[in-house]
């Protein structure tokens, strides 16, 4: 089915005359589908958002609008930036366990009623991006991450370390549970997602099929978690190559983009006089050998923070992708500790705060 209507959408001070088009298809390999594919692939098509048939049926059925956290009045104002070329997007970087503060960010610019077009992200930074872009809220994001990561806590399922140290199957449980097999076409928000391929060394961009895939491919960290099959190649952590993914939006037309860098330049998580924290670790420091394993970095410490030091001088090369970047202060809290949940947020909450004044600055122009 196919319906035509005219609309107006405004941007500021210009205001636009369209052709609104709702397509209701109820085989995805049939005439319309075709139609509706070569009409995205133009230029001038901006699509809202799209929905499964059983969601758009339901939501004729009560009368009710297709997403709760995104009312068609959204979708308008994003295809008003797009005649205007002012398009925002966000692009959220990897840091393990200190991606939290992305959510906190998301939180004011929610609040703000700051609007984002597009996002990227890679690493923990992919996961955050792709349950908001879901959802298509940040208070959302931060209930299931914190239920279904934070809370749980403990991802390490050790194994013999043939291609990686975990086995994953921990991590791959959480990711199912938050996107229960949700598509890129279920998006809210348009998504791209950075991963390294391991056999090309290139970085493959991900924004469409399996959310959980490119996540999780996504957030393979080498030697720490197995690659990713992904068509004909395996696929590792995006942020081995781009730990800010701001170039991706830039090649899509965003005209304001936004960067949130959660690695810092110096790692204090594991500084040579740091003290072993706890009674136990304290009284076993005092053993000949055992000690001085306590105050050395383990071996996950030194994969990660190995592969952050050559990222951080990527992203620097980055920067020029970048039209404001926040970095929240969570160098005191550690990588992989994924308990820690609730100062990361706040301190991605509390860095945007803080500049807020220059974001409003940036939005309004």
């Amino acid at each position: 089915k196919r319906h035509i209507s005219t609309m107006t959408a405004s941007e500021g001070m210009d205001c636009h005359r369209f052709n609104a088009v709702l397509f209701h298809s109820e085989n995805p390999e049939d005439a319309v589908q075709k139609e509706l594919n070569t009409a995205l692939s133009r230029k001038d098509v901006v699509p809202l958002f799209s929905v499964t048939k059983k969601a758009f049926d339901d939501a004729v059925l009560k009368e009710q609008t297709v997403f709760e956290h995104q009312p068609v009045c959204s979708g308008f104002g994003r295809m008003a930036r797009e005649i205007t070329n002012r398009k925002i997007g966000i692009a959220l970087g990897g840091g393990g366990a200190r991606g939290y503060a992305h959510i906190g960010v998301l939180k004011v610019l929610e609040q703000e009623r700051f609007p984002v077009d597009m996002v990227s992200g890679s690493s923990m930074g992919a996961l955050i991006a792709a349950t908001y872009c879901l959802t298509g809220s940040a208070y959302e994001t931060e209930r299931i991450i914190r239920s279904e990561l934070a809370e749980h806590g403990n991802i390490f399922d050790f194994t013999l370390p043939v291609s990686a140290f975990l086995r994953g199957k921990r991590i791959r449980k959480i990711s199912e549970n938050i996107f229960k097999g949700a598509t890129f076409s279920q998006l809210q928000i348009p998504l791209y997602i950075v991963c390294v391929d391991l056999i090309s060394g290139k970085e493959i961009i991900i924004n469409e099929g399996s959310l959980q895939t490119a996540v999780e491919a996504s957030s393979a960290i080498p030697g720490i978690f197995k690659p990713v099959r992904y068509r004909d190649t395996y696929l590792v952590d995006g942020s081995v190559i781009n730990k800010v993914p701001a170039r991706i939006l830039s090649e899509n037309n965003a005209s304001l983009i936004i960067s949130v860098n959660v690695t810092p330049d110096r790692e204090s998580s594991f500084d040579v006089k740091q003290e072993p924290k706890g009674k136990v670790k304290r009284i076993l420091g005092k053993i000949p050998f055992v000690g001085e394993a306590l105050y050395e970095p383990n071996i996950l410490q030194v994969i990660t923070r190995s592969l952050n030091i050559n990222s951080v001088q990527m992203s620097r090369t980055g920067a020029q992708f970048t039209n404001f970047e926040l970095s929240p202060r969570v160098e005191k809290f550690d990588f992989l500790n994924f308990k820690q949940f609730e100062p990361v947020v706040e301190a991605g909450y509390q860095t945007a705060k803080e500049n807020l004044g220059q974001l409003r600055i940036i939005f309004n122009n």
